[in-house]
This record gives C-alpha cells, structure tokens and sequence, in this order.
C-alpha cells in the first residue's frame, strides 16, 4: 500500500479519503486510551494523543477522539479536539458519532483538567506510555512526577514538588519548563 504525503487539506471537511489513509498511517505512533481503561475518571469516549515530534508539526496539540468509551480503533474515530483556544471540536466527514454539546464540554473538561501532561507529552518531557499508565491508575501522581525527562536538574525538583495538578501547571507555566502551547 503507498502512501501520499498531503501539505495541506480544508479543515472544515476534515479528511478525503486519501488523508484518511495518511491518517490511519500515522496512528501507529501514537497511544490510544480506551475510555473504559481510564481509572482517574469516567469518561465516556476514547482517544488517541501523541508527541509534537511523531504528529510531523503538521498541527498544534490535539487529541484524536472516538465517542465510543469501549473500543477506539481508526475506523471508530469521530474527529479531534484541539487542545488550545477554545479546545475547538471537528468532526470527520463521515463521523460514526456526532455528539451533542454535553459530551464535547465533558471531554473539553477533561482535556483541560490534564492538559499540562498532554502538554509535557507533546513538548516531549513525558513519555506517552507513563501518561497512560497514570489515566489507568497504574502508577500514581508521585511516580509520574519522576517520570519527567529532557528537564534541568532545578525543573525536576520543582515538578517533583507539585502537589496536584493545578500546582504543576503553575510550576510549569511560572518557570517556563515547557510549552503549554496556549
């Protein structure tokens, strides 16, 4: 099967369906989080989010999402949530879901809630595979904390301080350790 890099394609529709062949390529590099898997919290979707290196910067950070909290699959994604601005949802051409404006809101809350990890991940300061081990409960706050890379000494020992996540974001954003990408 070949491939055809795509410059550029009208947001508004989304993707033809050459780019969703492009698009079903490069879901290999990123990490999917089935919505029932999730242990911090009940969400009823699933998604896919990735590092700014693996998405080629064709983008700003987002997260590629599935309304279906039981399986996500390339076929079963139903557009993307920008994490930035407004967290703008698109839809796909052809959505398996279209949701109503409580679900986009809940999941725009959770975005938020996390957004310095999906942040620290995008920027490349935390792997993607530790941010899904903490969603699952797997590890906790504390040794995720101590999962952060390609930082100074002095950034490590403030992250390691943050009591919660609003108290990290605040140390991220006072001492510019990475790029919010606001």
């Amino acid at each position: 099967m070949k491939f055809r890099l795509v410059e550029s394609f009208d947001e508004d529709e989304f993707m033809s369906n050459e780019e969703e062949l492009l698009f079903e390529n490069y879901l290999f590099e990123m990490s999917n989080v089935r919505g029932k898997t999730i242990k911090i919290e009940n969400i009823d979707f699933s998604f896919y989010f990735s590092s700014k290196e693996d998405a080629n910067n064709q983008h700003g950070i987002r997260v590629k999402i599935s309304w279906n909290r039981e399986k996500v699959s390339s076929k079963l994604l139903d557009g993307y949530m920008e994490l930035h601005g407004e967290y703008k949802y698109k839809s796909r051409n052809k959505p398996n879901t279209i949701p109503n404006e409580k679900d986009k809101n809940k999941a725009r809350e959770f975005f938020k809630k996390y957004k310095v990890l999906f942040a620290a991940v995008w920027e490349d300061k935390l792997d993607q595979n530790d941010l899904v081990a903490y969603l699952r409960e797997m590890i906790n706050f504390e040794n995720l904390l101590n999962n952060f890379e390609s930082i100074t000494e002095e950034q490590k020992k403030l992250i390691t301080q943050a009591k919660d996540l609003k108290d990290l974001e605040m140390k991220v954003r006072e001492n510019n350790i990475f790029n919010m990408n606001d």
